[in-house]
């Protein structure tokens, strides 16, 4: 196109290469694997008596599940510091390739964007060319002139698609990547966020019903709502249960440069490396 300088399609290139290859990288990482070998080098958390209880066993394993730890049934290994299993990657996402994933969502996030901008830069270009909107350009009929650029892309269907895909990803890969970056400065994985909100959730119900128990007078009432708070445990298991009380705080909260220095420098390869030395 005339509308975009010729270096951008080396660039271009550049941008994938780089993407295939944080993809081959990533893939080729591992996030750690506990078992009776290893358990030493991933033991390097505490347990914080409310996610993660002591003495507790895999049953899958029956090996001592590490706090942070999760057994992926996909893969059949038990985790460290398990965030989440990765489609894309086709394996778990956990404490030795945390960052290998993140360095891959930001690559891509990258190209998208890159190519977004230089479709969108394009079609202005052609827009503007129609001597009617260079007209309703200089005129500040910004309406006049986003209707023509709008008709200019269903000119080109094929490339309107591929710019709006482009688009869509970019914005999901950049809430994507905004999520993480606000659990690691959390100190959570992406498992522990969402244990965390349902501990919320239970704390706070438990918290509402207690309150709603106590301004009742009528024991017919209290007994009705037993037997209703009984039947729901009863139907959809723990995740209805309320505690009273106050949720206690995240241990593994190190402040935000201690988060990420987590992910960046894990704890089991301080450990490797140590001994290396």
């Amino acid at each position: 196109s005339n509308h975009i300088p010729n270096y951008h399609c080396k660039n271009g290139y550049a941008v994938f290469l780089t993407c295939v290859v944080s993809w081959r990288y990533a893939k080729a990482s591992t996030p750690g694997n506990i078992t009776e070998q290893t358990m030493a080098t991933y033991d390097n958390y505490s347990y914080d008596n409310f996610l993660y209880v002591p003495n507790t066993v895999c049953p899958t394993l029956q090996i001592r599940k590490l706090a942070r730890s999760k057994y992926d049934r996909r893969t059949g290994r038990h985790v460290p510091r398990f965030d989440h299993y990765c489609g894309w990657l086709g394996k778990p996402i956990g404490e030795e390739n945390y960052l290998t994933f993140l360095v891959f969502v930001v690559v891509h996030l990258v190209m998208c964007s890159y190519g977004a901008i230089l479709m969108l830069r394009m079609f202005w270009g052609m827009a503007l060319d129609d001597g009617n909107a260079q007209e309703a350009a200089s005129s500040s009929s910004w309406y006049q002139c986003m209707a023509l650029f709008l008709i200019q892309l269903s000119h080109y269907p094929l490339e309107t698609f591929v710019f709006c895909l482009l688009s869509i990803v970019s914005y999901t890969l950049a809430g994507f990547l905004s999520f993480h970056l606000y659990i690691i400065s959390k100190g959570m994985t992406t498992n522990e966020y969402f244990k965390w909100k349902e501990a919320s959730k239970r704390f706070k119900n438990g918290n509402s019903n207690s309150n709603n128990t106590k301004m009742k007078t009528n024991s017919d009432d209290q007994e009705d709502h037993h037997q209703q708070q009984q039947w729901k445990e009863q139907r959809n298991g723990i995740a209805t249960t309320s505690v009273v009380g106050t949720i206690p705080n995240n241990m593994y909260n190190l402040g935000i440069c201690g988060n990420f220095h987590e992910v960046f420098y894990p704890r089991s390869l301080r450990k490797t490396l140590q001994k290396k030395e």
